[in-house]
């Protein structure tokens, strides 16, 4: 008797969302729709895929979501951050689970609201940043006895920048402007405190490499709330080329940008290009104790564009959406979210994760 293949409603056609849908759609074990406004965006995403059921919506709105979601086990995500927690009400309502890749904080706690007394599950935030940077620092971190210090970086670069600001973009400029200007979480001596974007710049090496790191919101995820009281000091920051930060304060903080971030996403669409070269870079450290003696652990990583199927994926797709589809392949599995409620990146296991399909890309470039 053939199992019942498992439904995933996507919502979004972009950037992200095309893939992860393309992914799950290479799977016999998945049922995927894909949901967006544009049907262009449609169009092109469920071309050479045509096991991808296309659904185009008048408007964004939890009627419509409610109605596109009618045979889905899970809810995904690829909206703009402020569209999730709709998405997230209206995924409950029909009884579906929920995941995301945002890195926003403040519609990661609508979304924990909606779904915290459920039996259903939700996994907010499982992309790259937050997401795998920090299922590998719980990773790195059971590696010591005793944890002191935890630090994730992430940088989505290109491998040929050629700009002033060397950047060009790889996803979603909406998100990585709201990365720039919003406020993040961190742990300093055991307090769960606020870190100002832009600041705290750092110089790090990675397999010889050298960037810079500075702070960002978002990519914690809801490490210090679960390591508070067992770690004493936790951040996260992104990487970038060396320069760029002081770039981005000149246009953030002295040109005002930072009060009108609709006009920065504007001109960085117009001006700064795309790549589907790209980098990117991971880093994460973990210090403290282990055989009662001070001990470093590190994790260094460089993922490049991958042919997968025949088809070009960035660094960002592999990364990103490789890691969401493997969360849901464990959620599929039952490996995760037997109780229901909401997951933290804390309870999706590494081994795991890097043992689903979705993970091969990335499984070949670090082994």
């Amino acid at each position: 008797m053939e199992q019942e293949k498992y439904g995933v409603v996507v919502f979004g056609a972009g950037k992200i969302g095309r893939v992860v849908a393309q992914f799950f759609a290479s799977h016999d074990a998945y049922c995927v729709s894909l949901v967006d406004i544009n049907r262009d965006a449609l169009a092109r995403a469920s071309k050479d895929f045509p096991q991808i059921t296309t659904i185009s919506i008048a408007e964004g709105n939890v009627l419509e979501y409610e109605r596109a979601l009618q045979q889905a086990d899970v809810a995904f995500s690829c909206l703009p951050f402020d569209a999730n927690p709709l998405i997230a009400t209206a995924a409950k309502r029909v009884g579906a689970h929920y995941v995301d890749l945002t890195e926003d904080i403040e519609s990661t706690a609508a979304v924990m609201q909606i779904y915290g007394d459920t039996n259903l599950v939700a996994i907010p935030q499982c992309g790259l940043a937050p997401g795998l940077i920090n299922i590998l620092g719980v990773h790195v971190m059971g590696k010591l006895d005793e944890v002191e210090t935890l630090e994730m970086k992430v940088g989505a670069l290109s491998q040929h920048p050629s700009n002033d600001l060397d950047y060009h973009i790889t996803w979603s400029v909406h998100g990585l402007i709201n990365e720039y200007i919003k406020p993040g979480t961190a742990l300093r001596d055991g307090e769960i405190v606020s870190t100002t974007p832009l600041e705290e710049l750092r110089h790090v090496i990675v397999n010889g490499r050298e960037y810079e790191s500075f702070n960002t919101s978002g990519g914690v995820a809801d490490l210090p709330q679960r390591c508070k009281g067992k770690v004493k000091n936790m951040d996260y920051q992104t990487i970038r080329y060396r320069g760029h930060r002081d770039s981005l304060k000149l246009l953030l903080e002295t040109l005002g940008f930072k009060h009108d971030s609709h006009k920065l996403e504007e001109r960085f669409e117009q001006y700064l290009g795309t790549t589907d070269q790209d980098v990117v870079v991971i880093h994460v450290k973990a210090a403290g104790k282990k055989d009662g003696k001070y001990h470093v652990e590190t994790i260094g990583q460089h993922i490049y564009p991958q042919q997968i199927n025949g088809i070009h994926r960035t660094a960002i797709a592999i990364t990103t959406a490789g890691t969401a589809c493997g969360v849901v392949e464990l959620l599929r599995q039952g490996n995760i979210g037997q109780r229901g409620g909401v997951l933290s990146q804390a309870d999706i296991p590494y081994d795991k994760l890097l043992e689903t399909p979705f993970l091969d890309a990335y499984r070949k470039q670090i082994t």
